[in-house]
């Protein structure tokens, strides 16, 4: 992460700033100048960072009878930072260069929103929508991780399943009780890949956001991201109870919370396990203390929760 004062140094010149971007490959270059042809230089053109072809091409202009010299004229063709299908070329006109790099740099910190506003030079409406475009490419890309991502289970793993609940009440700050706002509830499905023998997760895991805990809802989710064949461990909710049928084709073991029991031993594939629920329940704690420490809003933690 670059600090603060390295990028105060980078701050007050536009082209550095854009280089900058360009380098760490925030924002990326086009191949090819609107001719055809390889950028030969860059530089900025009234305050605004741009490319500038500066490759000699063969003039338009006939030369004199007299003379047999070919003419060279510079390609001269110049694209400002906002070039077509690219990220910078969505955000508000009004934003700078600039105003980019520290929007970027404020967004990542852990501050209020009033600060990165009179850090960045924005207005909260800029800001705010230099956000949901930062939040947007975030979400867009952790779904193409996810969907190459190889399925949960296989030899000698299991998968703990389980559901919760991200929840943010809504209460009137003033003094009369009565007022009250119902807040968003989102459910998140967790998968956590476990070896059998040594208990430990191995990284492959799956956070999932669903519209309910129906079973219909619960069966599409686990045959798209469980290997056929493999352990499944949950708790005792309804929504698994066709994990213990023959048809899915997965081995099935529940524990019941109602009944106090968090953990048992128990034989899969002729080996002596403990089968619980604490590994994805782990998971779903780390999540919401991460996101209770930021006070994140419902969107990001909808990105937080396809990571």
């Amino acid at each position: 992460m670059t600090s603060k004062s390295q990028l105060q140094k980078i701050w007050p010149s536009p082209i550095r700033a854009f280089l900058f971007l360009a380098w760490t490959g925030i924002m990326c270059l086009p191949l090819l100048c609107p001719a055809g042809h390889g950028w030969k230089s860059s530089a900025p053109l009234s305050g605004k960072s741009c490319l500038h072809c500066l490759i000699r091409i063969p003039s338009p202009r006939k030369p004199d009878e007299d003379d047999d010299q070919d003419y060279m004229t510079p390609c001269n063709k110049k694209v400002t930072w906002r070039w077509p299908d690219s990220f910078q070329y969505t955000l508000p006109v009004t934003m700078t260069i600039l105003q980019l790099l520290k929007g970027l740099y404020w967004f990542a910190q852990l501050v209020p929103i009033r600060v990165c506003v009179r850090e960045s030079g924005m207005t909260v409406k800029v800001f705010r929508e230099l956000s949901f475009k930062i939040r947007s490419r975030m979400f867009a890309a952790v779904q193409r991780n996810q969907a190459a991502a190889p399925m949960l289970g296989g030899p000698g793993k299991a998968v703990c399943l389980d559901e919760t609940y991200f929840t943010k009440k809504k209460h009137a700050k003033g003094w009369f009780l009565g007022h009250f706002t119902v807040g968003h509830e989102t459910i998140v499905l967790g998968m956590i890949e476990i070896d059998l023998l040594t208990r430990k997760a191995g990284g492959n895991v799956r956070l999932l956001i669903i519209p309910s805990t129906s079973k219909a809802v619960m069966a599409e989710h686990i045959k798209a991201d469980v290997q056929p064949g493999s352990p499944i461990i949950t708790d005792s909710l309804r929504s698994y109870a066709f994990l213990s049928r023959p048809l899915p084709g997965f081995v099935h073991r529940a524990i019941n919370h109602r009944r106090r029991e968090f953990s048992r031993l128990e034989t899969i594939f002729e080996q002596k396990n403990d089968v619980s629920t604490n590994s994805v329940e782990g998971l779903f704690g780390r999540v919401k203390t991460f996101v209770r420490q930021r006070n994140l809003n419902e969107s990001a933690k909808a990105i937080m929760a396809l990571s």
